[in-house]
């Protein structure tokens, strides 16, 4: 196309192309047009835009970061610049001290000594870098008096805070100067074992003043099997570890909780069982076969459901009867007419050869059998029913009382506190614990309200207040009253079922309160269990 004027015609679209892609233009006067240089993310602070539309550092400029975007921020050849060491009134500043001379590592890693400055008149520098008021240091008969000395040389801080030692003097005719620097008269030191006694103290080395006022260390003994020395210089029970436990309480499978030897509760895993054994009442268990089975349960025909000798439920079929016999004609799985079996065969289906027996017999029936045997030659009758040699303290055995220690009681059988004076005063006898009747192999029945183990009842035969009775450390009657939490106070005194509220020789008078309606009675009755005369409520 021409312009009649201008020449040929040029598109306008064709030169926005040109343009756009950056394409030199040929100038009227035959040279090029260079496009400008443009860098789509910007360049930052002394950079310059490069043909590729990239940033670079200007002449005389580096990027030390690595981050465009914040430009070249050093100018020179070299990204390291030397550190500015702080000057001293910095250091001191920042370490908080006013006078004197600091030496510490500035802000370069330097160690430097840094003059602080100096105090005021009427204050001084102390060791800490600061200004304190001056200290008029006491004399020695006031550095003495002030700390309570009267004899010898004593090492202490004076009034300005300064460690100082002075001699104070010495003690007259008849006075001894004692390692606490005071006078004393002249006496006859105790021995090891009154020092001990009179300081509480039964066992290990223990440092303390003596009656003559002197510094002493006394060797106070060791304890006795079974306990240990406590950092309190007392003998306490030393706890049994878990393997322990478990042999002493008869378990070896699942977790057992009980009083462990030293009477605390306690819940330990003791262990699994074997391939094809289970844990039943935390013992690892065979179980039994079917015959065995219906026999143990005493029944002879038809489908029968129960718990076997390892505690699983099973459905066994036990047979059927013989002759005209019918199944269950009086007692389910039972053949004809029902006829219980004697106390000795109990004993025997109990597995029992001494002591009590609560089974109940095939005909659905629960007996007691009081007496499965006695044992011969001094043996006792432990739980299971089984004679032995007991491996501790037996029942109604005391296992512990204050000034004597503690005793073990024999496996199945606990340390039951049975009176107390105080917390730390009380003796304990050996029970044995129970869930149900028919824990007690030693007698008597379950007493779940009485609980003083906190999870247990105890064997033994409930008696009320002012029930005749007999001490609990040799029957196992247990003096109880309904209406009251169990307490040690309630107790068999001769021959009743008490309330005591006094013992003879008490110095602090009452000992126990006595139930609404009661009070303490002006005669004395004889405590059999401690040997003493009591005042009972009345």
């Amino acid at each position: 196309m021409w312009d009649s004027i201008r020449g040929p015609l040029v598109s306008a679209r064709l030169l926005a192309i040109v343009f756009g892609l950056g394409l030199g233009v040929p100038a009227c006067d035959g040279g090029v047009v260079e496009p400008a240089l443009t860098c789509p993310e910007g360049c930052g602070p002394d950079m310059v835009c490069q043909n590729d539309g990239s940033c670079a550092c200007a002449t005389g400029f580096l990027n030390c970061d690595g981050d465009a975007s914040n430009g070249c921020e050093i100018e020179g050849e070299s990204c390291e610049r030397p550190c500015a060491a702080e000057s001293d009134a910095a250091i001191c500043r920042r370490l908080g001290k006013i006078c004197g001379d600091v030496t510490d590592t500035d802000q370069c890693g330097v160690e430097r000594t840094a003059a602080c400055g100096s105090c005021v008149a009427g204050q001084e520098c102390g060791d800490d870098n600061l200004c304190h008021t001056l200290c008029t240091q006491e004399e020695d008969e006031a550095f003495c008096a002030r700390l309570g000395k009267t004899c010898g040389s004593v090492t202490a801080m004076d009034n300005c805070d300064r460690e100082r030692m002075a001699s104070c003097g010495s003690c007259q005719d008849g006075q001894m100067c004692g390692d606490d620097n005071t006078c004393h008269d002249g006496c006859d030191s105790e021995s090891d074992a009154a020092f001990c006694a009179r300081l509480g103290k039964t066992c290990g080395d223990v440092t303390g003043t003596d009656n003559c006022g002197n510094a002493r260390t006394a060797a106070c003994g060791t304890c006795p099997d079974g306990q240990t020395c406590g950092d309190d210089n007392t003998c306490s029970c030393r706890t049994e570890g878990d393997d322990a436990f478990c042999a002493r309480v008869g378990k070896n499978c699942g977790e057992v909780t009980r009083a462990d030897n030293c009477g605390d509760p306690r819940t330990v895993d003791c262990g699994t069982c074997d391939d094809g054994l289970l844990c039943a009442s935390n013992l690892c268990c065979q179980p039994e076969d079917d015959a065995t089975f219906c026999s143990r349960q005493r029944k002879d025909c038809g489908s029968f459901a129960g718990v076997d000798n390892c505690g699983q439920r099973r459905v066994v079929d036990c047979g059927t009867c013989s002759g005209t016999a019918s199944c269950g004609s009086q007692v389910a799985n039972v053949c004809g007419p029902c006829v219980g079996e004697t106390d000795a065969q109990l004993c025997v289906q109990a597995g029992a050869t001494c002591g009590q027996v609560r089974v109940p017999d095939r005909c659905g029936e629960t007996r007691v059998v009081p007496d499965c045997g006695t044992c011969s030659g001094g043996g006792a009758c432990l739980p299971g029913n089984q004679c032995g040699t007991p491996d501790g303290v037996w029942l109604n055995g005391r296992c512990w009382r204050s000034g004597a220690g503690r005793e073990d009681c024999a496996t199945d059988l606990f340390c039951v506190r049975t009176w107390a004076r105080s917390p730390t005063i009380y003796e304990g006898v050996c029970k044995q614990l129970c869930d149900s009747n028919a824990d007690c192999t030693t007698g008597g029945s379950c007493a779940i309200e009485f609980a003083p183990a906190g999870w247990q009842g105890i064997c033994g035969e409930l008696r009320s207040p002012g029930d005749a009775c007999s001490t609990w450390t040799t029957s196992s009657d247990l003096c109880f009253d309904r209406n009251l939490p169990p307490d040690t106070y309630l107790d068999c005194a001769s021959g009743t079922c008490s309330y005591m509220c006094d013992y003879e020789g008490n110095l602090d008078e009452p000992l126990y309160e006595c139930p609404a309606g009661q009070s303490c009675a002006g005669s004395w009755s004889y405590y059999e269990r401690q040997d003493m005369n009591v005042q009972l409520c009345q």
